[in-house]
């Protein structure tokens, strides 16, 4: 079944209806289905609730609104007719069997289906105890994910609210007593936090009779957060909180989270003490300044910037509460002067210094807004009054170009009165070029991509005459300065033997490239990338992010078998990864309604091209998060994946035998497996360069040299 943006599913943009459209006749949609029993019989007069996905705190976030309730008819069914195109959720509820939750995208004067079948109800229990063994009360769950038959569902806290589910409190024994669930059902990654205490987070609870998960909590930073306002209009009361690790997602992660202000102001929130690399508040009405971006007070971690947050050190900060105000403007040919529509624009507002004690004064950008122009090539964005500036970014996914000017930089009025000068707007050249071969004559089938800071494309092949051409769609930004960063690198290499070489680009004056292949090392295209990469990719993690990272791994073990519902570009004739001793297995985790999946196709078919007939196997796992079965059957057909397709059952069994080794927590996730059947690199618990990004170079670097190790990145 299809299920909603961020709640039901996994990871990753999905592709959902716009929710913005008007609820005439010709856009009324309908969801329907069926409600029934585990032996597949109809069950009547079931209440079945309607809950439509609606996006709030400057849509960036969202929770189910409650729209109508019908009940099933003797047949178990039911259906709600003249729907606005959007996201919905269905919850059922029926006597002698727990509540269940379903959810479909509803398209304009399109039919969606949710059957949902109900299960007997369990409750299980949470106990929770300290460090010294002492119960802990007052302890809540804040967010959790379910996989059962109806398929997989995040509940986040803000979904958790809007959803109805109460959960008490643990009581004075530890135990939180979980409503009832459906029997048989999973429940994983379970957060559990407290007002002084440091989150802590359940990997998995199978709802059985008598089923208990135990948890440990141990002293946290309570993280003081103060908003304040030039006056009282301007407090504010529930702010969605995004707060990120900077490694890995642990149970301090904040997003889909809302906290509360006190009439002081003040809020808190009891978090791991580490480092982070985002912390945002956001609101429909305010801004709120300074944000991680601007930046807080860092730590260094190699090249990366930090925010770091321990018991005493930027556990209390201060916010400046800034009220949004409008601006509008427009983009244009900067040759014919017409309106360019369906491009994007970043709108910044200056820091300025912040009036906290806690906080040291700044005096930099914080972003505020990306907009995009409508048809008529305008825009309109919020700022705040005072220092703003405008930035054009591109196309996103469509046809970029490069504006005169960086940014546009202005006074932004209080009264949403501000026009902003025209932003003029010619294409990005397209990178056209050849490769030669170290003789000088063409290098056919070469492999070339644009590899720079903060700016990457997919890798094309060069024709029979060495000929290449990318198109960038955007061009990459200094996020400490604004400047554009024109300059990049192109790699070019042979994908069979060790031949590569690297060459600088301008993206806005990029000439025509001539790449003379040289004869290199096959790890020399991953080494002479690394200074581009991160700290993960080289193999710099801190000792306890490492520790956790190899209990968890499976690292040179053998993986769970791919046991999915059906294979896919088969002939239905599923495969045992047993059979495929002595080759390279590329496992690609996706789901049809992840945007970054799709994006990154063009480099797994690539693979696919390249190695098929040389001992490489792509194989695609599609969790359970999105469509039927077929759906997805129709959806590899349309987009011509060409290699075999795995897809997981409904309760996502598959998927969950990897997640619980900290594989395919987040999409598109891709896992390389050696000839002897075990792991050899994933992008979850193996520093090394990602598989994500440099997958081409990767599967070549292993057959060029044989290699049963991680890539390399240290030689230069």
């Amino acid at each position: 079944m299809a299920l909603a943006v961020g709640v039901f599913g996994g990871g990753g943009q999905v592709f959902s209806a716009d929710e913005g459209q008007p609820a005439g006749v010709e856009n009324h949609g309908v969801l329907s289905g069926k409600i029934v029993d585990a032996s597949g019989s109809p069950v009547p007069n079931v209440q079945v609730d309607l809950f439509r996905y609606t996006r709030i705190h400057s849509k960036k976030w969202a929770r189910w609104v409650h729209c109508s309730s019908s009940l099933s008819d003797k047949d178990g069914r039911y259906s709600f007719v003249q729907l606005p195109a959007a996201d919905y959720a269905i919850s059922a509820q029926a006597a002698g069997f727990a509540r269940a939750f379903g959810g479909n995208g509803v398209e304009s004067g399109g039919q969606a289906r949710v059957d949902v079948v109900l299960g007997p109800p369990v409750a299980p229990v949470i106990e929770i105890k300290d460090e010294q063994g002492r119960p802990v009360a007052g302890a809540w769950v804040r967010e959790f994910r379910q996989r059962g038959v109806n398929g997989e569902m995040r509940f986040p806290q803000m979904m958790v609210d809007s959803l109805g589910i109460a959960i008490a409190k643990s009581d004075e024994t530890g135990r939180i007593q979980l409503p009832p669930l459906p029997e048989g059902d999973v429940l994983f990654r379970i957060v559990v936090e407290h007002p002084n205490l440091a989150p802590v987070r359940i990997d998995e609870l199978t709802i059985v009779p008598g089923a208990t998960a135990r948890a440990t909590m141990r002293p946290g930073v309570v993280l003081t957060l103060r908003a304040v306002g030039d006056k009282p209009a301007d407090r504010v009361r529930r702010v969605a909180l995004d707060l990120r690790p900077a490694e890995g997602d642990g149970p301090s992660q904040s997003v889909y989270r809302e906290i509360e202000f006190d009439d002081s102001g003040v809020a808190r929130v009891a978090i791991e003490p580490g480092n982070y690399n985002q912390l945002q508040l956001e609101h429909d009405d305010y801004y709120f300044t300074p944000s991680s971006e601007t930046p807080l007070p860092p730590v260094n971690f190699e090249k990366e910037q930090w925010i770091c947050i321990a018991k005493g050190q930027n556990d209390d900060l201060q916010f400046d509460v800034l009220p949004k105000v409008m601006a509008r403007g427009r983009v244009v040919d900067a040759e014919s002067a017409r309106p360019l529509p369906g491009l994007e624009i970043l709108g910044e507002i200056a820091a300025g210094a912040s009036r906290g004690p806690v906080v040291p004064a700044v005096e930099t950008w914080a972003r505020a807004s990306i907009e995009r122009t409508n048809k008529e090539g305008k825009f309109t964005i919020p700022l705040a009054a005072g220092r703003a500036r405008v930035q054009f970014l591109g196309g996103g996914s469509g046809a970029g170009g490069i504006s005169e000017t960086d940014y546009v930089e202005f006074a932004a009025a209080a009264d949403n009165s501000t026009v902003i000068p025209d932003i003029r707007v010619r294409p990005i050249p397209r990178i056209v070029g050849t490769v030669r071969n170290p003789d000088g004559g063409p290098a056919a089938r070469a492999v070339v991509c644009l590899r720079g800071s903060q700016c990457s494309l997919q890798p094309v092949l060069t024709d029979e005459t060495g000929h290449f051409e990318l198109q960038p769609h955007w061009l990459p930004v200094d996020e400490a300065t604004g400047e554009h960063l024109y300059t990049q690198h192109l790699w070019a290499f042979d994908p069979y033997r060790s031949l590569s070489v690297r060459a600088e680009v301008r993206l806005d004056q990029p000439g025509k490239p001539v790449l003379k292949l040289e004869p290199h090392e096959p790890d020399w295209v991953l080494a002479t990338a690394a200074d581009e990469m991160g700290s993960w990719a080289r193999g710099i993690v801190p000792p306890e992010v490492a520790e956790e990272n190899a209990a968890a791994s499976l690292k040179g073990r053998q993986p769970p078998e791919l046991d999915g519902v059906a294979w896919l570009n088969t002939d239905g004739k599923p495969l045992k990864l047993a059979d495929l001793r002595g080759k390279y297995v590329l496992l690609d985790f996706w789901f049809t309604g992840c945007g970054p999946c799709h994006h990154d196709f063009p480099s797994v078919k690539l693979v696919h091209e390249l190695y098929n007939d040389k001992g490489v196997v792509v194989i695609g796992v599609h969790t359970n998060s999105y469509g039927t079965l077929d759906e997805v059957r129709k959806h590899v057909v349309d987009i011509a994946l060409p290699f075999p397709v795995v897809v997981d059952h409904a309760d996502g069994r598959m998927v969950a035998s990897f997640r619980a080794h900290g594989i395919a927590n987040g999409f598109p996730n891709y896992v390389l497996i050696g000839p002897d059947g075990t792991i050899l690199l994933d992008d979850r618990t193996i520093p090394h360069p990602p598989l994500h990004g440099y997958k081409v170079e990767i599967v070549r670097q292993y057959l060029l040299s044989g290699a049963t190790a991680a890539p390399a990145t240290g030689r230069q």
